[in-house]
This record gives structure tokens, sequence and C-alpha cells, in this order.
């Protein structure tokens, strides 16, 4: 019998960043996370979710 405890909650993705564009998004996403009150995790949910609504309101 399946149960809640034995799916995943969670999936990870990792991402690259080129080392000479650490700093630069790190501050940006820093910021972007303060303005917001997200974590890196809600604030790129957040930002893909609305990229995609707008790039569909094209098509």
């Amino acid at each position: 019998m399946d149960t809640v405890l034995d799916k995943p909650i969670y999936s990870k993705r990792h991402i690259s960043i080129p080392q000479r564009e650490v700093e630069l998004i790190d501050k940006m996403s820093s910021k972007l996370m303060n303005y917001y009150g997200y974590t890196y995790s809600q604030l790129h949910r957040s930002l893909v979710r609305d990229e995609y609504k707008r790039r569909m309101e094209l098509l």
C-alpha cells in the first residue's frame, strides 16, 4: 500500500552558471528575493510562471 511518505514530495534540478556570472546572478537573485519576500525556489517558480503566461498570450 502506498502512503504519502512513499512518494517523493519535491523534485530537484540543478543549474549551471558560468563562473564569471555567479556574483552578478547571486546579487540579482538576492535583491529580487528580498523585494518579493521569496526563497530562491519560490522566485524561480514565480519567474517561470510569469514568463510562460506572457509567452502564451502572444501565441
